[in-house]
Formats: C-alpha cells, structure tokens, sequence
C-alpha cells in the first residue's frame, strides 16, 4: 500500500467516526435546553430531568469530541503537511475563530452544569445552555468555511501561485465568504444537526420500546417529541441546500457534477439517472440544473481523464438522494399522522374514534417508533454517503483546481503502522462512547428521581398514554 493512499484511508476513517461526534454534539444542547425550558414553564419533572441527564451526556461528549478533534488536527500536520502548509498561509483564520468558538462552549458548558441549583433565575441558567447550542455549531459552521475554501478556494492570486508557486494577494478575509460558502453551510450543517438529531431520536425510540414502566415511557416520550420536532425542522434547510448544492456544482465544480450525474459527455435535454435507470422525465436533469429542460449539462470529456474523480461517486450521490427522500417521507408521514391525532384528540367522542392515525405517530405508535429506529441507521448512514460524496467528488485535487492530492501527502513509510494505529484507536473510541452512555443514560434511578420533585407536575393523563400501553397502564 502506498503512503499516500494510507494517509486517506487513515483520514477518510477518523473524520467519518468523528462527525458522528459531533453530530450528536451539535444537537443535544438544543435538545438539552427546549426540555429544560418545557420542565420549568410547565413545571413537569419529566421534562426537567431529561433536560439533566442530557446535560451529563453532554459533557462526554464534549470531552470525547475534543479528544477526536485534536487527534484529527495531529493528522493533518502529519499526514498532510504540504496541505497545511497552504491553510496556514491563506485559511487559518477560520480554525483560529473555532478555537475561541470552542473555548466558549466549554465554559458555558461548565457554568451550565454545575449551577443547576445554584442559579436562582432559571432563564439565565438556560441562557447559558443557549450558548452551549450556538457556539458548538458556531465551530462547526467555521470548519466548513475551510471545506468550502477547498471545494472552492479564494483568498489568494491562484493563477500566480500555480504559475510560480509563490503565494501573493492574500485576503485571509475572503476565506469566510468563498462562493459556495453560503450553500455549503445550510446543507453540510443542516445534515449534520440533522443526523445528530436523529441519532438522539433513535436512542429515545429504543428506550421507549423496552421501558418497564409508565413513567419511564412518558419520561423517553417527552425526550421523543422535542428529538422529532427537532428533525422535522432542520430537514427543510437540509433539502433546500442539497437541491441549491447541485446548481453550485454546475457551475463552480463541473468535473464533480459531471461524475455525480455521470455525464460523460455534455448535452442537452438531459434525463436524471439513477444507477444507471433513467428518471421517465424527459430534461429533467438540465431543468433541475439550467431551469428549462432544453438547458445543457456538463460532461466529463470536457476534463482529462487524469483529472476525473472516482465514478463511484455517482453510486454513493444517488444512494444519499434515496435515503433522504425515504427520510423526508418519514417525517412528512410522522407529521400528518401527529396532525390528525390532535385534532382527533379535540373530538368529543376520541375514545371511540379509529386509532389509524396513532400507528403512524412517532410519539405514541408503537409501529413507527421500530420504523423509526430502522430510520435512524438510515440518516447515519446518509451523512457518512454525503461526506463521502463531498470529498471523493473533489479528487484528485485536496484544493480544487489548484493542489492535488497526492502533492502534499505524507510519502514516508512510517504512515503506514501510524495509520493502523489511528484507525484501531478510533475504533476503541468509538466503542467506549457506546459504553459510557449507556453508563452515565441509565434509567434505573428515574422514578426516584421523580420524587425530587414533590410540587411539579408527575401525572400521566390518559391523552398521553401511548399505544402501547393501551391495555395495562395505571
């Protein structure tokens, strides 16, 4: 194996672990503070400890992610000098930002969880959690300023640097704002909140399913509803940038484009392909791309065959379009089925009308909470195609049309045992992540902990009672 295949191998498998963490990262604050605001104005103890015990698991996570995080910054000056030789040149500032981004959160978080009790003003100890929630993704929108930059790079004379190799016209400033930096954070933020959110869903889902109790399926329904609302609202700026990113990538990132949609060649009144089986709509492709369906779509003759990226690129960017249009139907159906439910619930006669409509209800149908474990390995699964997609779409260059890949590798032998080393240490990561939730998210002392909260609200009401638990509840 070659050194520098290593080094993308190595690298390619930390970042697709690592987003996972911060995925997860990104969503839970937002979660963590909704359940926490929803606890103290209705005064429901469900509520407000879900909103603690999720605070608990953020801190790991936290703590899990600054650990990936600073083990991927140690890969890139080691495995790819040469590419971090040109950022620190030209696109630094955005990582500098991150760092202050980061520190902010850390001390939010601080403050957040150990002043549960010790704040009197409840809404200055949530404005604390607020900005636990906007500095994490604050730090995740700055790094995909710097992906944008890759994908479409300013901030410097190109034609000059490419001509000479001398850097001149620098404007660390232009950085923030590439061409595609707009689109790029709306879809790449989106999808991963979205994710994150989802993950947090599923976890809800599957301790919903085997909770022993009513006040533990009420206590995993509350963290349910707010994770459901969550997905349903970030999944509209996550479509609408995924359709804007493939207009961008006609114009800015041809070569890409014409491999995701396997455009050999241009032409107009182009048909939409996926694998291979062609979309019954005559100039589908061009409308979606041109706006009329007369319009003409790049190819990859246009570009040396050196200069194509991997064509299996189209497989994993028509597997991401399916799954996100499977998610999207899932939560349309979730929302029209919660829609029907409350108005049914407004009826005078709810008990004796038809429970279709709770079947297909996230929170309380027992069919689509399993549907929506099933889901949530989808959306994982769906990022890791997107990530996949964004890079490998942009080879063989690291910096569109300006550096290849290959140029500013790691060439010496050693990255190759450094390199299994990395992947087995993820993997270890991974694993302890799994076990230390499931430690720190155990239910077993809930009900006690209820009793912490002698005057707040601890009733379940009929209306609330899932599925279920139709037949045995108390």
């Amino acid at each position: 194996m070659l050194p520098t295949e290593m080094d993308r191998i190595t690298i390619a498998y930390s970042l697709g672990i690592h987003i996972l963490f911060v995925s997860i990262s990104l969503a839970l604050p937002i979660i963590m503070v909704v359940a926490e605001y929803i606890g103290f104005k209705r005064k429901n103890a469900y509520f407000d400890l879900l909103s603690r015990r999720m605070s608990k698991a953020m801190v790991l996570f936290f703590a899990i992610g600054t650990a990936s995080g600073i083990a991927v910054a140690v890969q890139l000056l080691v495995l790819w000098p040469g590419f971090m030789g040109l950022v620190a040149s030209v696109a630094i500032l955005p990582f500098y930002v991150e760092v202050f981004a980061f520190f902010m959160e850390g001390i939010a978080l601080g403050v957040y969880v150990y002043s549960w009790d010790k704040i009197a003003n409840r809404h200055l100890h949530m404005f604390f959690g607020a900005m636990i929630a906007f500095f994490a993704n604050l730090s995740g929108v700055l790094i995909i300023m710097v992906n944008a930059w890759m994908n479409t790079p300013n901030g410097f004379n190109i034609s000059a640097y490419l001509s000479s190799g001398v850097l001149t016209g620098l404007s660390p400033l232009s950085v923030f704002a590439t061409p595609s930096t707009a689109i790029e954070v709306m879809h790449a933020l989106g999808s991963t909140l979205f994710t994150g959110a989802f993950l947090i869903l599923t976890y809800f889902a599957i301790k919903f399913l085997f909770a022993k109790s009513a006040e533990l399926k009420y206590y995993f329904k509350s963290g349910l509803k707010i994770a459901f609302g969550l997905v349903s609202l970030v999944f509209i700026p996550v479509g609408l940038g995924g359709t804007l990113s493939m207009g961008m990538l006609g114009t800015l990132e041809p070569a890409k484009y014409s491999a995701l949609d396997m455009n050999l060649v241009p032409h107009s009144n182009a048909y939409e392909y996926l694998f291979g089986w062609k979309v019954p709509i005559p100039g589908l492709q061009s409308f979606l791309l041109t706006g009329k369906t007369s319009g003409t779509v790049p190819g990859l003759s246009l570009f040396p065959k050196s200069d194509w990226p991997p064509l299996f690129v189209h497989s994993t960017f028509d597997l991401m379009t399916i799954f996100g249009i499977v998610l999207g139907v899932f939560i349309i159906v979730g929302l029209i089925a919660i829609a029907v439910r409350y108005y049914l619930s407004k009826s005078r006669n709810w008990k004796h009308k038809p429970k279709l409509s709770q079947i297909f209800d996230p929170v309380y149908g027992s069919f689509m909470t399993y549907v929506t474990i099933f889901m949530g390995a989808i959306a994982m699964i769906t990022l890791e195609l997107g990530w996949i997609t964004d890079e490998v779409g942009r080879q063989p260059w690291i910096v569109y049309d300006v550096v290849k890949t290959y140029t500013v590798s790691n060439l010496s032998g050693w990255v190759i045992p450094l390199g299994i080393f990395i992947m087995v240490m993820y993997t270890f990561l991974a694993i302890f992540t799994v076990f230390m939730v499931r430690r720190i998210l155990t239910n077993e002392d809930i009900v006690l902990k209820l009793k912490d909260y002698p005057s707040w609200e601890r009733k379940i009401s009929n209306s609330e009672q899932p599925v279920t638990m139709a037949r045995g509840s108390k």
